[in-house]
């Protein structure tokens, strides 16, 4: 059975980059994107969300943003306990605040270079997936809005070389 995950995403370049990144794992996913907050919420009533793996969004979209979206989300059943991954551009303290008391389980800042993009995608992926071996996310650091993985595995990059083992052709 595949992994489902919904991105809520605006920026095709990083739409393309996520939908890669997933691809090169050896699991079977299901990327389900979306261009913006709204279009989801329109969208939602007819959606299976049965199986779902986890919801990654961006901030900054137009019409119903990133923010808002989170918010109205954990209002819902259905996103009660599901991981909701904001993953963006912005580096503001604010936006990772905000975030967090919206119901974000993780707030992630979207690297500028392809491979850091490329690992931090499978790292968010293999959180998820995998708590029961180790990959569950623990906050360890003095700032609270920075969550590290066991093992010492960071969500920041990986010095040893990329997660993902291949660059896409």
């Amino acid at each position: 059975m595949a992994h489902r995950i919904i991105l809520v995403e605006d920026n095709p370049a990083d739409v393309e980059l996520t939908r890669v990144a997933l691809n090169s794992l050896e699991e079977e996913i299901e990327l389900i994107h979306f261009s913006d907050g709204e279009v989801f919420i329109k969208q939602l009533p007819g959606l299976v969300l049965e199986d779902l793996h986890s919801l990654i969004l961006d901030i900054n979209m137009p019409k119903l943003d990133g923010l808002r979206l989170l918010k109205d989300l954990r209002r819902l059943r259905q996103f009660n306990h599901l991981p909701i991954v904001v993953f963006s551009s912005s580096g503001l303290q604010e936006d990772k605040r905000t975030a967090k008391m919206a119901g974000a389980t993780i707030y992630v800042e979207k690297p500028h270079d392809f491979d850091t993009f490329f690992d931090m995608v499978c790292r968010i992926f293999y959180s998820f997936l995998k708590p029961k071996k180790n990959y569950a996310l623990t906050d360890r650091s003095a700032d609270p809005l920075c969550l590290h993985y066991k093992e010492d595995i960071s969500l920041q990059p990986a010095v040893s070389g990329p997660l993902h083992g291949r660059a896409p052709e």
